[in-house]
């Protein structure tokens, strides 16, 4: 299979909406501005998903296991960066850390850090799991196939296979939430659901399914009733979402609104963005996973900064936080990539 498409980069502007979602998400605004930014930006994770699973569409099994062993690497990384990052902070505000040690490296967070996809240093960094998870369970989808399902399989029946491994899991996803939540073991779903393969597989399965679609069957002529369908699915997701389902991940508008949304930019693929959305994807290609990855450390670096100044009760502080700490984020991001690329073009210069 071929690997060098065309990107579609507005899937990629659409992902960096999504990863400001998500950050905003962590670094609320307050009062009822921060709930409905929460709110919305809930659709931001399954679409990061989903949109992998849309550029994994044709990926073969090389890529993929490349794919794969890279984010194992990011996840290791991301993992011995907090716990550097714990000890400094540890350090500077005169804590115990053999506690900290102690605490830490269990048995029991080593095998929920194994088989959920649960960090014992930072709860945000199981998306970067869940993401190698995907890849694993395409690179295994890959293998299979090329052993045994082309030989056993038509094409069309492998498509099936799929679409109801997708549909079971998701089904899983949205029953095991509500029964968790029914008998008021709300505080397991995150771990119990969410790290593994109900939350991420699906979604990049979607993705997949989208990225065949539009080529097939979609083109710019549809765009009209695509936007209406995504504002209709937008609205149904705002009524459905209530103060009262913070813990809940999955609702029934979540996955129509993620495909009409993949879809209006497999429509828009052959338009080419303008300069400001050129610059929007290219940013997130960049520095995405890292503006993921260092968000959490940012914010407690500039909050124990202020509480020392004294500022942190004000009312203006906690509208201007989130802004300032995502001008923070954001330049500091670009500049640790943009130092990266040039020290990898340099090397392979030599």
């Amino acid at each position: 299979m071929g690997n060098r498409q065309p990107r579609n980069e507005w899937v990629d502007v659409v992902r960096f909406w999504a990863m400001l979602g998500v950050f905003f998400s962590h670094c609320r605004f307050p009062g009822w501005t921060g709930e409905y930014i929460r709110r919305f930006s809930t659709l931001a994770v399954p679409l990061f998903f989903a949109s992998s699973g849309y550029f994994s569409a044709k990926i073969d099994q090389r890529h993929c296991k490349k794919r794969f062993l890279h984010m194992c690497r990011i996840v290791i990384l991301a993992n011995v960066f907090y716990f550097f990052y714990d000890l400094l902070e540890l350090l500077a505000t005169r804590q115990d850390l053999s506690q900290f040690i102690r605490d830490t490296f269990t048995i029991k967070n080593l095998l929920v850090f194994l088989l959920l996809n649960e960090s014992p240093l930072r709860g945000h960094l199981w998306f970067l799991g869940a993401l190698a998870y995907c890849s694993l369970a395409h690179l295994l989808w890959l293998i299979g196939r090329n052993r045994f399902a082309d030989n056993t399989l038509s094409q069309k029946a492998q498509n099936r296979l799929q679409m109801l491994t997708m549909c079971l899991l998701f089904a899983a996803n949205y029953i095991g939430e509500r029964y968790l939540y029914s008998i008021g073991a709300a505080d397991k779903i995150l771990i119990a659901i969410r790290n593994w393969l109900f939350m991420g597989v699906p979604f990049y399965l979607l993705g997949i399914f989208c990225h065949r679609w539009t080529e097939q069957h979609l083109d710019r002529k549809n765009k009209v009733c695509l936007w209406l369908v995504i504002l209709i699915c937008l609205f149904l997701f705002a009524l459905v979402f209530t103060p009262y389902h913070h813990t809940l991940l999955l609702y029934l508008p979540t996955v129509p609104v993620i495909w009409c949304v993949l879809f209006l930019c497999g429509a828009e693929r052959e338009r080419t963005p303008s300069r400001v959305f050129k610059m929007q994807a290219a940013y997130y290609r960049r520095s995405g996973l890292l503006f993921y990855v260092l968000q959490i450390a940012i914010v407690r670096v500039v909050d124990l900064s202020v509480t020392g100044i004294g500022i942190d009760s004000s009312l203006i502080w906690h509208w201007c936080r989130p802004v300032l700490i995502c001008g923070i984020l954001f330049l500091l991001s670009g500049g640790i990539a943009k130092i990266r690329y040039c020290l990898v073009k340099r090397s392979a210069s030599v």
